[in-house]
């Protein structure tokens, strides 16, 4: 094999992800997003844009989770789930809490409000 040749089977392949000698594995990262309409899209840098892949409604107790579900399924069978990993972003329980809680105490100021400055006379606390 000429010089030549040898140089350019040493070059870095895009196809073929290797490099020189050695393979290097690459990364993929899909994301799924619930939007408000209740359509959860597939964001996948391989796609030209945002794909609609099913639809939830709250109001029947479905969240967007149950909407995506066959497509993961599909998808890690597809592509041999061992070498899947998933990965969610979410909302830890100490946020939601005092999410709620900072509700709560607004909700609360607003009624005190409302209810004047002598708002502990007219309310019976045990």
């Amino acid at each position: 094999m000429s010089d030549e040749k040898a140089a350019k089977s040493n070059k870095k392949t895009r196809k073929g992800k290797s490099y020189g000698d050695s393979h290097v594995d690459t990364f993929h990262f899909i994301a799924y997003l619930p939007w408000r309409d209740g359509t959860v899209y597939e964001l996948n840098g391989f796609a030209n844009g945002p794909v609609p892949v099913g639809s939830f409604s709250v109001d029947s107790g479905m969240t967007w989770i149950d909407a995506v579900h066959p497509r993961l399924v599909e998808k890690m069978a597809r592509l041999g789930g061992i070498r899947s990993n998933m990965l969610a972003l979410v909302q830890g329980k100490y946020e939601a809490a005092n999410d709620d809680l900072e509700l709560l105490k607004r909700r609360k100021a607003a009624l005190e409000r409302r209810m004047g400055d002598n708002f502990r006379t007219k309310v019976c606390f045990h």
